[in-house]
């Protein structure tokens, strides 16, 4: 899982985190993180994505869901979003402003993050609050994802002429599938220079680009 933005434009305190036993008969469990922002404030998205829904839900009020491309990320109990379905929207960007509809005692921000199959889990760790983390984490992401996939594909391609026998492209392939690309990441935040792997990439497999 990549870092994600804190989905507001200004900060407030957790009043509810996630996984905490609800204290109404609402829920037993909370599977999300409540913010107890202040109502008007500016909601923003925590990532690049897709707005896959806007509407009026049970227990979430008015909500919007956007599809990213490691899952889902909700933005419950909104006064009224500023986004549609199908809309494109990049990390930061303005989508609602916070109030108290749905299943809610006062105004506060429900965040909550699902994965691809539509499952909650616990985003608290990978939130951030600075956006460059989350825009060059996301580069750095997706080129190590594109020097996997052309490491693989020139490797097969050379056994194909060689016979398997070229250590240099076999070595570079071994050393990204002995990786998942989330170890790989969480290497490229580890890393002082921030680009330990990506380097290695781009000199083993020629490439030039420059993020």
């Amino acid at each position: 899982m990549k870092q994600i933005l804190y989905p507001l434009l200004k900060d407030f305190p957790i009043t509810q985190g996630y996984g905490e036993v609800g204290n109404t008969s609402w829920y037993l469990v909370h599977y999300g993180i409540d913010y107890g922002a202040t109502g008007g404030s500016e909601i923003v998205s925590c990532d690049n994505g897709e707005v896959v829904a806007v509407s009026l839900v049970t227990g979430y009020g008015n909500w919007v869901k956007i599809k990213h491309n490691w899952g889902y990320s909700i933005y419950g109990h909104q006064k009224f979003s500023v986004v549609g379905v199908g809309d494109i929207v990049k990390c930061g960007q303005l989508i609602g402003y916070v109030n108290s509809s749905g299943w809610s005692t006062s105004d506060h921000l429900h965040f909550e993050c699902r994965d691809l199959a539509d499952r909650v889990f616990d985003q608290t760790q990978f939130i951030t609050k600075n956006i460059k983390e989350v825009i060059m984490t996301e580069l750095c992401y997706q080129e190590v994802d594109q020097a996997y996939c052309d490491c693989k594909h020139r490797h097969l391609h050379i056994n194909e002429i060689t016979g398997g026998k070229d250590d240099s492209e076999r070595n570079m392939f071994e050393f990204y599938r002995g990786k998942s690309l989330v170890e790989v990441y969480a290497s490229l935040l580890r890393d002082p220079e921030g680009y330990g792997y990506i380097e290695k990439g781009r000199s083993a497999l020629g490439i030039k680009k420059e993020l």
